[in-house]
This record gives C-alpha cells, structure tokens and sequence, in this order.
C-alpha cells in the first residue's frame, strides 16, 4: 500500500507494509525490523508501531547528515 503522509499509514506495520514503503525486498525488510526497531509478536507474526518505523526513519536521517 502506498502512503503519502506519516498520518495515514495504520499505527501497527507488518513487514509488508515496511517493505513497500521503502521499496526494500521482504526479507531485507524483516533484518531491518529486527536489527533496528521495536516490535512486537502476534502469534507467529511480527508488527512494528507507526512511532517506531518514523523514529528509525528520522535516526537514519541524522546518522546521513
């Protein structure tokens, strides 16, 4: 799914989400998720917080500049 705004995203992620968000494969998305952020396990599945996925985003940011 395709977001044009940080308000519009769903405040939990599935990897999926992340993937087509930074145009990234899905297992590259699933090292990231647990290299970098927080998540948490529904059952069998992993899902990331809105707040998570925009806090690595923006820490990526600074580490760039």
């Amino acid at each position: 799914m395709k977001y044009t705004n940080f308000a519009e995203m769903p405040l939990v992620l599935t990897p999926v989400d992340i993937s087509d968000t930074l145009h990234i494969g899905r297992n590259t998305a699933y090292d990231l998720i647990h290299r970098e952020m927080s998540y948490l396990r529904v059952g069998s599945q992993l899902r990331v917080t809105r707040e998570s996925f925009i806090a690595y985003l923006k820490s990526e940011k600074k580490d760039s500049e």
